[in-house]
């Protein structure tokens, strides 16, 4: 006879079972036959114990359960999707959803517990070796180059938030002259002026607020550059710009070299933006971008516009 049960009771058995006889299974990040049997394994025991859950199907109930255990529960949907620039995870129950047309929606799904958000978030994190705990309650890592995770623990938060998260999603857009302009973001004309003055010379900084559209009107002016002028771009940790071009054989007909700084709790092995900025000076180009500046790197980048390279 089927035993209706709550979703969270059979997740808990079903872990249990799982990691007592197939734990290396979880661990196998990524591979598809790794989830083809885990999510085999798990339909087994809810066929054999005659599991059901109220609002699931026998299969979405499998699919539930193999994102909670393998994957990154509710959030692995929103990461996976184009449209979306940010999520936010105030507490465990709160999450906001920030969209690429700029609006700020309440997810209508959180996490269990303060337990869960953090379980779900230090497996997260774990993609890129960092670990959040009570020695390293503020982390920034990445699921991918285009993910970028800041995360803070209890402590810094209180005990019932769990933890705080912002999930940053990067899905480059290239926009041309006529999208800003039908878009109301500039005219033609501040355009033609903002691209012939970095072009002849004038160092340019954007400001606004996250999500505004600095890096993608940023990628604007720097495609306007002539394809002879070599260009040196210095992102932290995910790459936004994408400055390349390509004929249509393939064959590269620019000059431009992209980098990202790179985080690590040995100060020595640590790739900073200021460091970026101190290399580029050395590789002759004739733009610098730094696509966000909060530190000593603002410094550097206007000593390096006295240096004739514009930032």
């Amino acid at each position: 006879m089927s035993k209706y049960m709550d979703f969270s009771e059979v997740l808990r058995r079903v872990q249990k079972h799982i990691s007592t006889n197939y734990a290396i299974l979880i661990s196998d990040d990524g591979i598809e036959d790794s989830k083809i049997k885990l999510k085999s394994y798990i339909k087994k025991y809810i066929e054999d114990y005659e599991i059901k859950v109220y609002g699931f199907t026998i299969t979405t109930l499998i699919d539930r359960l193999y994102i909670e255990m393998a994957e990154f529960s509710f959030l692995t949907k929103y990461l996976e999707r184009d449209d979306i620039e940010e999520i936010n995870v105030n507490s465990y129950n709160d999450i906001k959803i920030t969209y690429s047309n700029g609006e700020i929606i309440p997810c209508d799904e959180h996490f269990s517990s303060p337990t869960h958000a953090m379980d779900v978030i230090r497996r997260l994190l774990h993609q890129s070796g960092m670990i959040l705990d009570s020695s390293q309650p503020i982390v920034v890592g990445h699921l991918s180059d285009k993910i970028r995770i800041t995360a803070i623990a209890k402590g810094i938060v209180d005990k019932d938030v769990g933890v705080s998260v912002s999930i940053r999603i990067v899905n480059p857009r290239k926009l041309t002259k006529e999208d800003f302009v039908n878009n109301e973001t500039a005219s033609e004309e501040m355009l033609d002026f903002l691209s012939l003055a970095h072009r002849y010379g004038e160092s340019i900084c954007f400001t606004g607020a996250t999500s505004s559209g600095k890096t993608t009107l940023m990628s604007y002016i720097l495609s306007t550059l002539p394809d002879n002028k070599r260009i040196f771009t210095i992102e932290n940790m995910t790459r936004e710009f994408n400055l390349v071009k390509k004929n249509n054989k393939g064959e590269v007909v620019n000059n431009v070299i992209h980098t990202v700084t790179r985080h690590s709790d040995n100060p020595n092995h640590a790739i900073t933006m200021a460091k970026l900025l101190e290399t580029a000076l050395t590789v002759n180009p004739d733009y610098i971008c730094v696509a966000e500046m909060k530190s000593d790197e603002a410094f550097y980048a206007q000593e390096s516009a006295r240096s004739g390279v514009r930032p």
